[in-house]
């Protein structure tokens, strides 16, 4: 009999790190699960620390590719091979809270419950941690308009994802053109697709992920073009712009934000151009005039070779839940 929830872990050379998420599956309170590990033609050998850390466990599976494709890739692989009803996600540099999924498999509603009526996905608060210590929360609580506030930005986290997997599959599931960012549009999708009542954010943080100098997301250049791609796709061949005009110029705006600060301390002149741009779409908003009076000094800098300081959005919350 397949287990209830298939957790999928992509993974590529991090065999070390991968024993930490592996270890956190294990002392998970819920034991109906099965994981998927997804090796992404790693030259360490997987297998083996697979093996070292739940020796002869019949719930492992590793999968490896012959080629290296990308985390995109490598997870919409696991979730192909998924034969649980629900599909959970965990990076192998991230861990989960000890009772995430008994947590979690609540809010996608009752056994025998109607379908048609539960939550399609699930998501909760991640704590973001670094040798430092813990930098800063990020928070999914209940908000009063889920979609327009991810559209503005991604606050939630693949670590944090617990989705049903026929209705990933009917979205169609992950992007596989994405490099990164996949989570920020298949969380779109699937409120495109059911509607934002049909999401279980949860204020706990039950999983925590792991900020080094080796992450993924730390490409920040990357970053900002699949989000480009990502808010191109939604606009035009997704409808936002025909179904909810005003969230599809709310959506372009705040991509507008993204990148002016990433061209910031590169290429200052067209950052300062964006930020015009910026400007003229929320004429009767003065910070932002402000904002591009800031960008037109630092291109005036980097046309006479002084150092320019970049501009950096609003720093994040740094307040961290308990239970």
């Amino acid at each position: 009999m397949a287990a209830h929830v298939t957790v999928v872990i992509p993974t590529h050379n991090r065999a070390g790190l991968l024993r930490r998420a592996l270890q956190s599956l294990l002392d998970q309170t819920y034991s109906d699960w099965e994981c998927v590990i997804v090796d992404d033609a790693s030259t360490e050998d997987i297998g083996a620390a697979v093996a070292a850390i739940a020796p002869g466990d019949p719930r492992m599976r590793v999968v490896r590719l012959e080629e290296q494709r990308g985390a995109t890739i490598a997870r919409a692989t696991g979730c192909d091979l998924a034969r649980g009803s629900y599909i959970a996600l965990l990076d192998s540099d991230d861990w989960w809270h000890p009772r995430k999924l008994e947590r979690q498999m609540p809010a996608m509603g009752p056994p025998g419950a109607d379908h048609h009526l539960c939550p399609v996905l699930s998501l909760h608060a991640i704590e973001v941690v670094s040798a430092a210590g813990t930098d800063y929360v990020d928070h999914v609580h209940p908000r009063e308009n889920f979609l327009r506030d991810i559209l503005r930005d991604n606050f939630a986290a693949h670590g944090s994802f617990l989705m049903r997997r026929d209705a990933y599959h009917a979205i169609g599931g992950y992007d596989r053109r994405l490099p990164l960012s996949e989570d920020w549009d298949l969380l779109i999708r699937m409120i495109l697709r059911y509607g934002e009542e049909r999401i279980a954010p949860l204020p706990e943080v039950l999983s925590y992920w792991w900020v080094h100098d080796q992450n993924i997301s730390a490409d920040g250049t990357g970053i900002v073009r699949s989000q480009r791609m990502i808010v191109r796709r939604t606009v035009l061949n997704r409808g936002l712009l025909f179904r909810h005009p005003c969230l599809a110029l709310e959506m372009i705006d705040r991509q507008l934000d993204r990148e002016m600060h990433a061209m910031a301390g590169r290429r200052p002149m067209l950052a300062c151009a964006t930020a015009a741009l910026s400007a003229l779409s929320r004429p009767y908003r003065l910070w932002r005039w402000q904002r591009a009076l800031q960008f037109a000094r630092r291109a005036a800098s980097a046309r006479t070779s002084q150092p320019i300081e970049r501009v950096h959005p609003p720093a994040r919350s740094t307040r961290t839940v308990t239970e």
